[in-house]
């Protein structure tokens, strides 16, 4: 077996891990938010409800925008989303099970499950949107140039869309490894061109205040109101961060466990070992307890006292038996009151 190669000493080996991280995040989420405020853009001003194109109207669509980047990026999922993970594993059924195991389900159970799937399937239709409209919206700016190249925007967005699920399917990593210099080089690009542009003209920068948001709603509120269905779009793509969790889990170190990271690997590939001998079980048959101390906690953590029937408790110990159990411990746990509660 090939040992885990050793990360270099000294501070550089986890800032440079870190860098890397960061550029492959680079190029699986903010490859999706970077170009998404361009094609927003163009479909409230050109779209279905189109806008007319006055500082009223151009300053509250940029304020919306910038300020449903920073709510929804910044503040909900990196400031919120990305610290509650399960274990280091994101995602919607992911974080459903982390909900449930500190709720202890109850009877909100059912409507958490519901929610959760509805989460996984409003993100798998994301996931099959924003791709097509993304790319669809880039190879459209041919058409900018000439005329001739109608034809071949939808051929040619196509085979884009096939070639980058052909890279997908070998992993978040490998996605993130090819895009994020391209992403790093995109970004340096419009941020050295839109710097120039705010230099020409820096009234453009009062934009990132909210009340032009509010302003625009007051003077038209139903055409705001559906401006707000092109809005969204500059925000799509933050949902990967399922996919930055999981590539940060894998690249992190593993989580320590104090029972297990004395044992050699080769133990553990093996199955593991075993502190109890086969022919050794244990039949528990009652938990929690039937007092209500006013210092004690079992009550409260494990519930009131709630014991086994005898005949299941019997029945359970011919069938350890049965497999070979040679020797059976007997535990009424967190108090020895096993019975009083169904006499």
């Amino acid at each position: 077996m090939n040992e885990p190669e050793s990360p270099p000493s000294g501070p550089a080996g986890p800032n440079r891990r870190i860098a890397i991280l960061t550029l492959g995040a680079t190029g699986v989420v903010f490859g999706d938010i970077g170009t998404s405020p361009l094609y927003a853009m163009k479909e409230v001003f050109v779209g279905h409800h189109p806008l007319v194109v006055d500082r009223l109207h151009m300053f509250g669509v940029l304020s919306l925008m910038f300020w449903s980047l920073m709510l929804i990026v910044t503040v909900k999922y990196v400031a919120i989303i990305l610290r509650a993970d399960n274990k280091g594993e994101g995602g919607s059924l992911s974080l459903l099970a982390l909900i449930q195991r500190s709720t202890g389900g109850g009877r909100w159970g059912s409507g958490l499950v519901l929610l959760g799937i509805a989460a996984t399937a409003l993100f798998f239709g994301d996931a099959m949107i924003t791709p097509a409209v993304s790319v669809l919206s880039a190879v459209e700016g041919l058409e900018t140039v000439s005329d001739r190249f109608v034809p071949f925007v939808l051929p040619a967005a196509i085979l884009i869309l096939f070639a980058l699920f052909a890279i997908q399917k070998r992993g978040t990593e490998s996605v993130g490894r090819l895009f994020g210099p391209v992403m790093l080089f995109y970004f340096i690009v419009i941020a050295v061109l839109g710097g120039i542009q705010v230099a020409q003209n820096m009234a453009v920068l009062a934009a990132l205040n909210p009340v032009w948001a509010v302003r625009f709603f007051i003077a038209d509120g139903m055409l705001a109101f559906l401006a707000l269905g092109s809005v969204v779009l500059a925000v799509t793509g933050a949902h990967q961060y399922e996919q930055v969790v999981e590539a940060v889990h894998e690249a992190a170190p593993p989580t320590q466990g104090p029972f297990v990271d004395l044992i050699p690997q080769r133990l553990l590939d093996d199955g593991g070992i075993k502190l109890t001998p086969r022919h050794y079980s244990y039949l528990k048959i009652s938990e929690g307890c039937n007092h209500s101390c006013a210092f004690c906690i079992i009550p409260t953590l494990r519930g009131k006292l709630v014991s086994r029937r005898i005949d299941a408790v019997l029945r359970e110990a011919e069938k350890l038996v049965a497999a070979g159990t040679k020797e059976l411990l007997v535990i009424s746990q967190d108090t020895s009151a096993y019975g009083v509660d169904i006499r």
